[in-house]
């Protein structure tokens, strides 16, 4: 059996026991030891040390995913409140008779400025669906329960938005990188 005679671990730098197989910290295996060739509890504090910091790992990138989340949620409220509202904006502005004129010196009419409302609506319902998706799995997220939920949550919340058109692709792509990040994080999980 080969003894380690290491003093510090190569991955993490703590401090190494005098003949471990793994370090205590990183659970990484100490070079030039025996651990694949050793049974009983040495080997099983091997495993549960990876393990251990495997979840240690994940934690940590849960956290940058939850300032991901807060942000995607935040722009995409902003972006239903504006959809949602955009009708009662066109209206005020129409009552204007100097916005009415400042139209026509671009090309535009009164019609075309209401012809947008419609659309305008629509995209903020898409992005109101998508937030509350994305929120539910943000909570899930907190909580550290029921992975695959909020994984299938944040994919669903990022798709919805891609009918609204360009600015929908950009909020779809943004929040798939997310969910894929999400993906990674599961040993953080409880379930």
């Amino acid at each position: 059996m080969v003894e380690n005679t290491q003093e510090f671990c190569t991955h993490c730098g703590a401090k190494l026991e005098t003949g471990s197989a793994f370090c205590q910290e990183c659970g990484n295996p100490v070079e030039g030891s025996d651990y694949l060739y050793r049974s009983g509890p040495e080997s099983a504090n091997y495993v549960y040390g990876v393990q251990d910091a495997d979840k240690a790992k994940a934690k940590k990138r849960l956290t940058w995913i939850h300032f991901l989340l807060v942000g995607y949620v935040i722009v995409g409220s902003i972006t239903a409140i504006v959809g949602m509202s955009f009708g009662a904006l066109v209206d005020m502005m129409l009552e204007d008779p100097d916005f009415v004129a400042s139209l026509a010196e671009y090309g535009l009419t009164a019609g075309d400025l209401s012809a947008m409302v419609g659309p305008m609506f629509m995209l903020g319902l898409l992005f109101i669906v998508s937030v509350v998706l994305v929120a539910i799995s943000f909570v899930l997220c907190i909580l550290k329960r029921k992975h695959m939920f909020a994984l299938v949550l944040c994919a669903a919340g990022s798709v919805v938005p891609v009918f609204s058109g360009a600015d929908g692709i950009l909020f779809m792509a943004v929040g798939l990188l997310v969910t894929y990040f999400l993906y990674t994080v599961k040993p953080a999980f409880e379930d």
